[in-house]
């Protein structure tokens, strides 16, 4: 029907009414894409402000107090304080008058030195369990008095003990031990430096001999660990061997002593023979030695 005024009545789409342009209709209607919004920067970080460096005494004290290892509940065994030993940790040892504390080392393992800061007041005694391979060294201490504090530095034939001891009126450990890492009993730098020795299994090996340094001051090789499997001599030395002089091994027989047969795999000397005596030197005139000796 025409309007009003004779021109035809627009029609409203409906249903599936198609424009008659196609294309015009799509262009219409696609919007235009947004602004994307700014981005917001985190704010920066606050300066980090370093730990004072400190020098002197107070760099002593703080690295004292940062090495000292007391006793925890999940540590004992028993009766027993059983430590992980790390180097350069300084143990607290507990202790009462008049009673004992027994520390043990490691089977094998033979008591070089000690030394306690107040002998006076502090009774320190060595002594020993077990047979052969099992056998174990032990250090006694008693204080003579409650309120005490003092320090005990012990060598032995594999490693150094830094511990601090203390007294109370009744509180006091009965004994101290520790945990060692396995690579101690063996030599990975010698695995990994492709030997086919056979390093033996712990409870096969003996670990008894004593290292002992005959000049002043033990050298940077100084021998870790000592051991047998009956039939073989394996001497263990620490990493700065590979940076050092490496020392000549001399059998003692009788009064004389001679240059023995033996072969190197990376830090370790393999002796085909076993001894009772023998000595590490190095030098000519001024000559540093080391001595090693089967304790049985």
């Amino acid at each position: 029907m025409d309007g009003i005024f004779g021109q035809p009545k627009p029609v409203t789409p409906s249903g599936n009414f198609q424009p008659a342009n196609m294309a015009a209709a799509q262009t219409a209607i696609v919007p235009e894409p947004l602004a994307a919004p700014p981005r917001l920067e985190p704010p920066p970080a606050p300066p980090q402000k370093s730990s004072p460096k400190l020098r002197d005494a107070a760099a002593v004290d703080q690295a004292n107090a940062a090495a000292q290892q007391g006793p925890r509940s999940e540590q004992f065994i028993n009766a027993i304080m059983t430590y992980d030993w790390v180097e350069g940790v300084q143990y607290q040892v507990y202790t009462a008058p008049p009673r004992i504390t027994d520390i043990g080392f490691e089977e094998g393992e033979t008591i070089v030195s000690f030394g306690a800061g107040d002998t006076i007041r502090w009774k320190v005694a060595k002594t020993w369990s077990g047979e052969g391979r099992k056998r174990q060294e032990h250090l006694l201490i008693k204080p003579l008095a409650p309120g005490l504090d003092t320090s005990l530095i012990v060598t032995t034939s594999r490693r150094s003990y830094h511990l601090r001891l203390r007294s109370f009126n009744e509180t006091a450990m009965v004994a101290v031990r520790w945990q060692y890492p396995k690579i101690d009993l063996f030599d990975a730098e010698a695995d990994m430096a492709g030997t086919s020795e056979p390093a033996g299994k712990a409870d096969e090996l003996f670990f008894g001999y004593e290292i002992k340094p005959l000049s002043t001051t033990p050298p940077r090789w100084m021998p870790k660990a000592v051991y047998d499997d009956g039939r073989k001599v394996y001497i263990r030395f620490p990493a700065a061997f590979a940076a050092t002089e490496a020392p000549v091994l001399y059998v003692q027989n009788g009064e004389d002593s001679q240059i023995v047969n033996y072969r190197v795999r990376g830090n370790l000397y393999i002796v085909d023979r076993l001894f009772e005596t023998a000595q590490l030197r190095v030098g000519q005139q001024s000559q540093t030695i080391v001595e090693l000796k089967r304790t049985e």
